[in-house]
């Protein structure tokens, strides 16, 4: 037998000061009842006192305090705690006692020189040293403390267990901690100690709502104490330890996140403190909080047991335990923070086991494929026949739920399954991709080769295909999509091929040398079709229609994007930008709820395009920004050209030549050459050279924009205005001639919903006509951008027409036809324009202002909608009068003004005459 002998005991560092006893919070009355005891050992009636508590209950607090009110009532206190560490050193816990460092020097020398020996010895000792105790209460009363009591050596319990038996008439008070088991109502020590009359069992509950307020009043006041009392009470169910980690995370995180309202933050602390209470607790106790932490919602008791191999009643008494502890309530964690630590806290070794094995039960219990999916993804493996279709079916589920990165998770892991030959691999990377184009284009590139081979092996379905062929026109695989189409052209005649004939018109549209150089396909898909004639001209009520459908009926990120862009372009060639503009912000909703990044970055691209239309240059640029921010450049592939197309379009028009420049700089020029996007950048580009008055830069750019839109089937207005780019070209050159003719031939080609094209052309042909002609055309050019909406071109009309005024002599027409163009460029921050004609700008005398008098206020509302572009439904709805009212209040202001159309109305009036209540 090992000797009492080595180091000194731990010293409990006990401090005179009773204000400390104010800590015990819940515990006032087992504080009492401790002195009691106490008073009644000092006076010769020994006591044993048991404390028995779940983890982190306060046992060790409890006898802290206690020990430091013996000490100041001039007790002898020997003190020591068990540990799982040394629960095979013998006498360990004795040692502590007999070497504590409120020993007398003279009896701590006597019992440091003992040694080791045999049994008898053992017993000798054991005696003399429990004498010894005996002895020195005769001269002070003396309290002996053990914490942790159930981790003592077997020979420290039987010498506690042989001096409890001999204090009955000595001024000794013995006090024991330990932990509550969960297998059973009542520990053998309890048992043990119950035969004795002068013993006493204290079983600590966890705090109530009312002692954690006084916990947390005690750290952080009042105030923040009633708020946070009830939520902290639920998160830890009383557990002292864990209250205290919260006031930390409060203390830490709170100011940060604190927004008005006073909240618990659970953080580090608490997670700690989890943990921590786990760790100090038995082993099996352990094992049970990480089997429920790896089940999820899927725990019970009988899944648990199964996962541990234990029967389901064990695992009941310690899901019991864990929520005696405060750790659980209604065997779940309090909080998912906890559930995260726990499953953090298990090794890596252990994990992928526990998760695979938690799958075949989940899966022979018929669970929900998502939670068994989970479990799978997890364990990184999927070797069972039943794994794959479990992932598959899960992650459509998750992608309803919008969750793509879980869906990618499961696709990733069944294409690796055991199970999976070449058809179906390749079908699941099909979905793979679907899955990656939802949040990031740029993901898909590394599964392309992959499909190519697939698909030149004939194991593509015509579906998958044709998300092939997508992809890789996205990413300007010219010659590898155009094999593929060739392939496809072989076989699509055996479905529905609604989807082959969208991805056809898409490519006719967006990337027409992708049909050109495809050998083998017919020569009726070569040509344009009824979608082709309708995204390029605009459509009939009928194909409106149809468009209006597709958007209706589409899912983000089940519905082919391609086709919802389609539909986009029928509405907007076809006049209905408003219908545009709602589909989108629509769908840029959906996009959002389904974190469709793919998607929303390609709206907010058209809803750029649909902010240029009505001259909107700060949102066409915000949303051009936000939609590459979205999508990094990466997954934009060759499409990139288009919003950075608009950003010139925009910076041009605003001003803002060097972020032009730098765009212009940006743009990938080889990869878009065989592209629509390169007519988009073309257009940019010659309107910023023009801009800034490099004008055979410009003409190159226009001529080289419809020599390629003739050669691809697309030379139409809606698709690419570049005659009447290259018309102010000519006419900047003093080219009238061939300014006239280009504007012409736009006039001609251009559809009965395209009046912005129409109202440029006007003014093109307005600069090479005579004054008396363009005065004519330019009012023409005005009516036409106004019902548009066009704020932009309208402003560039108005100062040709305040021009043409003053080269008549109409010097206030002039004036207001200057004030219409200023007013508008600065609407729109079209900032060069703006600083184009302020000098020329005077501004208007006393006279036009009188001159505004004749009109009533009613008539002074009306007309100044009117000049601001307002259609009279729209003004009828701004001032809630009716259509008719507005026409007859237009009227009377034309005759008291003497002007004949809206666009000569003056605009020099308050703003607030059109406000209404």
């Amino acid at each position: 037998m090992t000797g009492i002998g080595g180091c000194r005991g731990r010293h409990w560092g006990l401090k005179s000061d009773r204000s400390r006893s104010t800590d015990l919070f819940d515990r006032g009355a087992i504080s009492k009842g401790l002195r009691k005891l106490y008073l009644e050992s000092a006076e010769g009636d020994g006591h044993v006192v048991l404390v028995s508590g779940g983890v982190a209950s306060g046992k060790t607090e409890l006898i802290y305090h206690f020990a430091q009110y013996a000490v100041e009532s001039g007790a002898l206190l020997l003190t020591a705690a068990g540990s799982p560490a040394e629960r095979t050193l013998q006498m360990g816990v004795m040692g502590q006692l007999f070497h504590s460092a409120h020993l007398p020097s003279d009896v701590y020398g006597e019992l440091a020189s003992w040694g080791g020996g045999d049994v008898l010895e053992a017993a000798r000792l054991v005696h003399e040293a429990c004498a010894t105790l005996l002895r020195l209460a005769r001269q002070r009363p003396v309290v002996i403390a053990v914490d942790d009591v159930h981790f003592a050596d077997e020979a420290s319990m039987q010498t506690l267990l042989y001096l409890q038996r001999r204090i009955r008439s000595a001024r000794v008070l013995l006090i024991l901690n330990e932990r509550a088991a969960p297998s059973r109502a009542h520990s053998p020590l309890e048992l043990e100690l119950a035969r004795q009359p002068y013993f006493r069992m204290i079983r600590l509950r966890l705090l109530s709502p009312e002692g954690v307020e006084r916990l947390i009043e005690a750290e952080l006041g009042s105030p923040v104490a009633r708020e946070l009392a009830a939520e902290c009470h639920r998160l830890s169910g009383g557990n002292p330890l864990i209250v205290r980690a919260l006031i930390d995370d409060y203390r830490t995180y709170g100011d940060e996140r604190r927004s008005g309202e006073v909240q618990a933050v659970v953080c580090q602390a608490f997670a700690r403190a989890v943990l921590a209470c786990l760790q100090r607790g038995e082993p099996e106790l352990l094992r049970a909080a990480r089997a429920t932490a790896v089940l999820g919602e899927s725990a019970t008791p009988d899944t648990i047991a199964k996962l541990l191999e234990t029967e389901p009643s064990t695992v009941t008494a310690l899901l019991r335990q864990l929520e005696t502890d405060g750790l659980m309530d209604g065997g779940r964690f309090r909080h998912e923070r906890a559930r995260t630590a726990v499953l953090g806290d298990i090794p890596a070794e252990e994990c992928a086991p526990l998760h695979l094995r938690a799958a075949g039960i989940l899966h022979d219990e018929d669970a929900p494929h998502l939670e068994t999916a989970g479990h799978l993804v997890a364990a990184g493996a999927a070797t069972e026949s039943w794994a794959v279709p479990i992932l598959e079916s899960a992650a459509k589920q998750e992608l309803a739920r919008g969750n793509a990165r879980e869906a990618i998770d499961c696709l990733e892991l069944a294409r690796r399954g055991r199970h999976v030959d070449e058809v179906r691999a390749a079908a699941l990377t099909a979905e793979l991709v679907r899955a990656q184009w939802r949040l990031n284009a740029a993901a898909a590139v590394k599964e392309l080769e992959s499909l190519l081979e697939a698909d030149v092996k004939g194991l593509l379905s015509v579906m998958d295909a044709l998300l092939l062929l997508r992809a890789l026109v996205w990413f300007g695989r010219w010659r590898d999509a155009a094999a593929v189409l060739a392939r496809l052209d072989v076989t699509a005649g055996h479905l529905d091929a609604a989807e082959y004939r969208t991805t056809l018109e898409w490519l006719h549209c967006w990337y027409p040398q992708v049909i050109t150089t495809a050998s083998g396909v017919s020569a009726e898909k070569r040509s344009a079709t009824s979608w082709t004639a309708m995204l390029t001209r605009g459509g009939s009520p009928e194909t409106v229609d149809n468009a209006e459908l597709v958007l209706q009926s589409c899912q983000a990120g089940d519905t082919v994007l391609e086709a919802v862009i389609s539909a986009m372009h029928v509405l907007i060639h076809s006049g209905r930008v408003d219908r545009a503009s709602f589909w989108c912000e629509y769908l840029l909703g959906e996009a959002a709820l389904w974190r469709a990044a793919t998607w929303r970055a390609v709206l907010l691209d058209v809803q750029a395009g649909i902010a240029l239309r009505y001259a909107d240059l700060p949102s066409a640029e915000r949303h051009a920004r936000a939609a590459m921010e979205i999508l990094p450049a990466q997954g934009w592939g060759v499409a990139i050209g288009s919003p950075m197309a608009k950003l010139v379009l925009v910076n041009t028009r605003m001003g803002k030549f060097a972020e032009a420049r730098s765009q212009l700089r940006q743009i990938p020029a080889d990869s878009m050459r065989n592209t629509r996007f390169w007519l988009q950048v073309l257009h940019a580009r010659g309107h910023y050279y023009l801009t800034t008055d490099r004008l055979h830069a410009a003409l190159g750019d226009f001529q080289s924009a419809g020599m390629l839109a003739g050669n691809w089937g697309l030379d139409f207005p809606s698709v690419i205005p570049w005659r009447s780019g290259l018309a102010q070209v000519y006419v900047r050159m003093g080219k009238l001639d061939a300014a006239r003719e280009l504007a012409r031939e736009e006039l001609a080609l251009s559809g009965a919903d395209e009046a912005n094209v129409k109202g440029v052309c006007l003014r093109v042909l307005a600069a090479a006509s005579d004054v008396k002609q363009g005065l004519v055309l330019l009012r023409k050019s005005a009516d036409l951008l106004q019902a548009c909406g066009d704020r932009y071109e309208l402003a560039l009309t108005f100062a040709e027409l305040s021009q043409a005024r003053q080269e008549t002599g109409e010097v206030d027409r002039a004036r207001m036809m200057t004030r219409h163009a200023l007013q508008l460029a600065k609407a729109c921050q079209a900032n060069v324009l703006y600083e184009r004609l302020l000098p020329d700008w005077n501004v208007a005398d006393e006279a036009e202002k009188g001159g505004l008098d004749v009109l009533s206020v009613a008539e002074r509302r009306v007309a100044t909608l009117a000049s601001r572009g307002l259609t009279n439904r729209e003004i009828s709805r701004k001032l809630h009068v009716t259509e008719s009212t507005v026409e007859q209040h237009l009227t009377r202001a034309y005759r008291k003004l003497n002007v004949n159309r809206r666009t000569e109305l003056p605009v020099g009036l308050p703003r607030d005459l059109t406000d209404t209540a």
